[in-house]
């Protein structure tokens, strides 16, 4: 805090050197005990200072320095039970005190309402009572300024009398229990103990079960201790705050009662009644059919009137606040048990279950590892679908609802009756008809092979009797293993699949056999221009093509490149990689498979006047039916392009060239130097044979060239 007050000379003139002490200045009016103030004066060193006090009470100096010119300051801590007063500063001289009283927050030593009889009385009461507090600092009769205050739980108090050592007030109407607050100029202070006031409910929830959290809304909730359901008590209670508490209906509770909260400022009843809403905890027995006599247990029972079945009511037979009893009726399924009466209703959390009852089983007719559906009634809680004479159960099955089962056909099923298994009982349906093990075929070696050659086929479910095809005609089978066949390559069949029929039906295979012992090989060569202009690019198309019915193994070829052709790249169409020579260029292309063509795309130019021969040679591994047609060349003609100029008349001129010049434009230029080349205006007309360009003779002194684009 800033300096508060300052002064000098008080009584006599300021002196130097010995001498009582004299103060000049001090940081602050007001603290709370234990703050460090500073103190500004004279003669604190010589003589000595032999004691600081705040309104007697002894303070202990900490630090001293000096200011020059004789001046210095101490620092002070503000003892602990000092009262309003001065501060007194002494030496071996004499002493001084401050001309107005330090403040320090209020001390309330104790507090009791006006009138108690008895140590329980005294810290509670009612807004009006009159509240008497002991202590200290209440008041500062030289500060006209000075202000104490009293506050129940935020509510401020209004003041009776007002002393030194003691205040008396009247409970403000708002008043909560809590403690009491006391405030001055210099802070405030807060009791230890609780002024009780008794609590108030607003307003509860009206309804609830056994366990259930009531919400109560009022005041003084701080010290409730127990809440009462009638006579049944409990202290399973939150107080959430001064206003807000909520409690846990407890067990035996009353179906109708008023709510007693108890606290140390009194009671408080209720004006309306909490009800009891009924619960059930469980049942016996847990299925039956209709007629059978069900008990069910619980809380708030005794206002029940009806009871349900999965939806089918029935009148209880008996009823007390925690036992009903009753008949299942006629109809009832498999479902919750339902009460319910005048003060509300609830619902089992677990099943009461009813006989199952089997509709429909589809399909009638199935395979292992299918999946059917049962249908009928009360299927909820279903733990076995059993199938045929053996009773075999389903490994996966889905209770899809109360009438519907899905479960899957397992291995070893026999045809016959479906059994479902719910706790409700046993039922069974169908009967249906499990069809044996649909065979599987999961490869065959060798992959081709000519008529006559043994095959073996292997996979699941392939033994005798059993017809084995091949592109759907039929082999004779030479003999058969646990996991296969072997069939012999019948005459009349081509490549394609493999069948195996038997009588629970038919497996293909993934792959095709390829019939046959060699296959069918031969290439090709074309330009894309006969003849071509010299220099210009042109394209060769080579290709290679497999006829089967064997596919090509390890296909390889080279382009043998004639001098002076250039080799410009290539593009391959269905894979494959290419390497350049010193001849030519070499290809690797892979398997072809049957009935299959690869095609590459090379790029060359001639750069000179010449016929060039290109050829491309290919082969494979695979036998060859005919190896003349592995060979095949392309002679491809280079010719100069000239660009002719021929006159029409007085004023018609015709430049004229190649059509095989595609890939140039027609440029012009003035004489000037240096020249400035640009395409000429329009698109020249193209015959077939020759570009033309006409333009009239007027337009002398240009000259014209052709360039690659």
């Amino acid at each position: 805090m800033a300096l508060l007050w300052a002064w000098c000379g008080w009584g006599a003139a300021v002196l130097l050197g010995q001498g009582a002490p004299q103060l000049t200045a001090i940081s602050t009016n007001r603290a709370q005990p234990g703050a460090l103030i500073t103190i500004t004066g004279l003669n604190f060193l010589n003589p000595p200072l032999t004691a600081v006090t705040f309104n007697f009470t002894p303070a202990t100096v900490e630090s001293i320095r000096s200011l020059g010119l004789g001046y210095h300051q101490i620092s002070v801590r503000v003892p602990l039970g000092a009262t309003i007063g001065p501060v007194f500063v002494e030496n071996a001289m004499g002493q001084t005190q401050t001309p107005w009283n330090f403040q320090l927050p209020p001390v309330v030593q104790r507090f009791a309402r006006n009138g108690a009889f008895n140590e329980a009385d005294k810290v509670r009461g009612a807004p009006g009572d009159s509240v008497a507090l002991t202590g200290s600092n209440f008041l500062d009769a030289n500060d006209p300024n000075y202000r104490v205050g009293v506050f129940f739980d935020g509510i401020r108090a209004g003041l009776d009398t007002v002393t030194e050592g003691s205040v008396s007030v009247v409970v403000p109407p708002g008043a909560m229990t809590g403690p009491i607050t006391v405030t001055n100029n210099a802070g405030a202070t807060v009791t230890s103990g609780y002024f009780y006031l008794a609590p108030w409910v607003t307003a509860f929830t009206p309804r609830a079960r056994v366990g259930e959290t009531l919400t109560l809304s009022g005041r003084s909730f701080r010290a409730v201790s127990s809440v009462s359901f009638g006579s049944v008590v409990t202290t399973n209670l939150t107080v959430v705050s001064n206003t807000v508490m909520t409690v846990v209906v407890p067990p035996g509770a009353p179906l109708a009662a008023p709510l007693t909260l108890e606290s140390p400022g009194g009671r408080f009843i209720s004006v309306s009644n909490f009800v009891l809403m009924p619960r059930i905890t469980g049942f016996s027995p847990s299925n039956g059919a209709a007629g059978t006599l069900v008990t069910l247990n619980g809380s708030g029972l005794s206002s029940v009137t009806q009871v349900t079945f999965g939806g089918i009511p029935a009148t209880p037979v008996s009823v007390t606040a925690t036992q009903v009893t009753v008949k299942v009726p006629f109809g009832a399924g498999t479902g919750p048990v339902t009460v319910s009466g005048s003060f509300g209703s609830d619902e089992s959390q677990t099943l009461y279950h009813a006989p199952p009852q089997l509709t429909a089983i589809n399909p009638g007719l199935v395979k292992v590892g299918e999946t059917l559906t049962v249908s009928g009634t009360n299927l909820l809680g279903a733990s076995a679908v059993l199938f045929g004479t053996n009773r075999l159960p389903a490994k996966v099955l889905t209770v899809v609802d109360n009438r519907r089962i899905t479960a899957q056909v397992p291995e070893g099923a026999s045809s016959g009756w479906v059994w479902v298994v719910t706790p409700g009982g046993e039922a069974f349906g169908g009967p249906i008809s499990v069809q044996g093990p649909v065979p599987v075929i999961s490869g065959f070696s060798p992959a081709l092979g000519a008529v006559g050659t043994d095959v073996r086929i292997v996979g699941v479910d392939l033994a005798l009797p059993a017809v084995v095809r091949f592109s759907g005609v039929a082999a004779s089978v030479v003999s058969a293993t646990t996991n296969g066949l072997l069939a012999r390559v019948p005459a009349g069949a081509v490549s394609g699949r493999i069948t195996v029929e038997t009588s629970s039906g038919a497996a293909v295979s993934a792959q095709d056999f390829l019939v046959g012992s060699t296959a069918d090989f031969d290439v090709s060569i074309a330009s894309s221009a006969e003849p071509v202009v010299t220099g210009a690019e042109f394209r060769l198309t080579l290709k290679a093509r497999n006829s089967g019915p064997l596919p090509a193994t390890n296909v390889t070829g080279s382009l043998t490149l004639p001098s002076p052709a250039e080799f410009l790249g290539a593009t391959l169409g269905d894979g494959g990689s290419f390497q350049t020579g010193p001849a030519g260029v070499g290809f690797v292309v892979g398997t072809l498979p049957a009935k299959s063509e690869w095609t590459a795309l090379v790029r060359v130019r001639i750069p000179v006047e010449a016929i060039s021969r290109f050829e491309w040679v290919a082969s494979t591994l695979t036998p060859d039916v005919d190896l003349t047609d592995n060979r095949a060349a392309v002679s491809v003609t280079a010719v100069p392009l000239r660009l002719e100029l021929t006159g029409f008349g007085d004023d018609l001129w015709v430049l004229s060239w190649s059509s095989l010049a595609t890939e140039v434009e027609l440029q012009e230029s003035t004489l000037d130097a240096p020249r400035q080349w640009r395409s000429v205006n329009g698109t020249p007309l193209n015959d077939g044979v020759r570009f033309q360009w006409s333009f009239s003779a007027t337009n002398s002194g240009r000259l014209f060239r052709l360039r690659s684009r």
